[in-house]
């Protein structure tokens, strides 16, 4: 003992850390940790002059941990750590809050038996209780003044909305120790050899009957005020009163492991009292402002619904008619040549002898319609008349439907009002186009959106459904413990 001090006080005047360091770890005490021997580790750490050497100190001893491959030594780290959280407080947590070695823990540690299967999984939730008590560390020292002097006389000078907030992380760290407890009970039972398993487990069954009595006594005091706060604290006072049910089954397992550790006579932990009359208001209660909320988000997507309807209506509606000229006038040429098209027929019109001689036809009854708007009806009559032999043989190939289509060229008057007609028609069928255009534009983003809209109501359907399946298990697990006359006792 006196050589291991001797070492711890030498880290303070040395910069070989890791030389120093593994004389550490090679001597016979390091291997099986004591509470002397962590006494000893305090004693050398407290002997330093400098601050800034005690944290270079333990960040040497916490760095080691993530270069074990094997869970043993690695446990035998953490106890360590945990025990100078509470000697040492701040100093240490720091450091565990800065550095997450999980990763390098998962890829360093080999799982060769079961006994690996069973250890691991303790090691890993060992560190992860470490973190969360460091990076709630005030919190958790509260829990330690409550352990010393049993009052919460502070807590009045709080708001509700603090006290939550306190016993929150609090009850996560709970939930972490108890995932575990499975592993801790078999590894006790089977693997009695592993002396460092009894330490570990021995302060994590103090510190979570410390963290319990605390919130247990917290919520004792509080949870009336789910009858009289508003809705939103209302809920969350009656969520962490729910979890406080479902803690006190989980603390008697794993206050049942005390008997397998080093110390049997760890104090019994004060068990969360349930009144049945209070606890039948409290759920009345929390059963009516489920259901205002449950309404009231009802309408609210319903409102969001019909808002999204006429917003969609609103778009299809405020479709502006084509304003452009040059664009009416494009479209009344295609309107033309599509015209031309229909009465241009492969067996009579476009014959091999005479395409040449129509497309003459074609271009000159253009220029007759300019001189038609003009009312130069002669000069139409007389290019009939004309002795050109090209055109008097092509006009009379040509069949009576197509006659039919030229002779409106004939009359200027007939001819002026089609022509206003068809424009007035194209300008519809135009706008007509672009309307159908824009709502199949708009109807394809719907179609895009709506899948993903739908896998969207399937996720939440999905997690609304496993939300329902745990709060139905719990709400099992809370009534066993309401039937249990052993539960609900109130430790005087």
């Amino acid at each position: 003992m006196k050589k291991i001090k001797t070492l711890f006080r030498a880290l303070s005047l040395s910069s070989e850390y890791d030389k120093i360091l593994l004389k550490i770890q090679s001597s016979e005490d390091y291997l099986r940790p004591t509470e002397d021997m962590i006494m000893k580790l305090k004693d050398g750490l407290e002997g330093h002059d400098q601050e800034l050497c005690q944290q270079k100190a333990i960040q040497e001893l916490f760095s080691s941990a993530k270069l074990y491959e094997n869970w043993n030594q690695a446990i035998k780290m953490f106890y360590i750590l945990h025990k100078l959280v509470h000697m040492m407080k701040l100093n240490v947590t720091y450091i565990i809050t800065e550095n997450d070695i999980t990763q390098q823990l998962k890829a360093n540690l080999k799982i060769n038996n079961q006994c690996d299967e069973v250890h691991v999984p303790i090691m890993l939730k060992y560190y992860q209780f470490l973190r969360l008590i460091s990076k709630n560390f005030s919190e958790f020292y509260q829990c330690e003044q409550y352990f010393q002097s049993e009052s919460l006389e502070y807590l009045k000078q709080k708001s509700i909305q603090e006290i939550i907030n306190t016993i929150q992380p609090l009850i996560s760290i709970l939930k972490n120790v108890f995932r575990v407890t499975q592993n801790l009970s078999f590894s006790l039972q089977n693997y009695s050899k592993f002396e460092i398993i009894k330490y570990a487990s021995c302060m994590l069954i103090k510190d979570s009957i410390m963290i319990y009595d605390f919130v247990s006594d917290v919520m004792t005091t509080i949870k009336d005020l789910i009858l009289t706060e508003s809705q939103s604290v209302s809920l969350q006072i009656y969520e962490a009163y729910e979890e406080i049910v479902i803690l006190t089954k989980n603390i008697e397992k794993i206050y049942d492991l005390r008997n397998l550790t080093v110390d049997p006579y760890i104090k019994k932990p004060k068990y969360f009292k349930i009144d049945r009359e209070n606890n039948r208001k409290i759920e009345l209660h929390i059963n009516q402002i489920q259901k205002r909320v449950y309404n009231s988000d009802n309408v609210a997507a319903t409102v969001n619904k019909s808002v999204n309807e006429s917003n969609f209506n609103n778009q299809i509606e405020q479709i502006s008619p084509i304003k452009d000229q040059q664009s009416n006038k494009q479209a009344q040429q295609n309107r033309r040549n599509r015209e031309m098209m229909k009465y241009s027929s492969k067996d009579t019109v476009l014959t091999t002898c005479g395409s040449y001689s129509n497309r003459i036809i074609y271009t000159e009854l253009e220029n007759l319609n300019q001189k038609n708007k003009n009312g130069s009806q002669e000069e139409t009559k007389q290019l009939r008349n004309s002795d050109s032999p090209n055109n008097a043989e092509s006009y009379d190939n040509i069949d009576d439907g197509s006659k039919q289509f030229f002779s409106k060229y004939e009359n200027p008057e007939i001819s002026e009002n089609k022509e206003d007609q068809n424009q007035q028609n194209l300008f519809d069928d135009e706008c007509n186009e672009n309307q159908r255009i824009y709502i199949n534009n708009l109807c394809s983003k719907n179609d895009k959106i709506q899948p993903v809209m739908k896998k969207e109501k399937q996720d939440q359907r999905k997690i609304l459904n496993n939300q329902l399946i745990e709060k139905n298990e719990n709400q099992q697990i809370k009534n066993d413990i309401i039937k249990s006359n052993s539960v609900i006792k109130l430790d005087v």
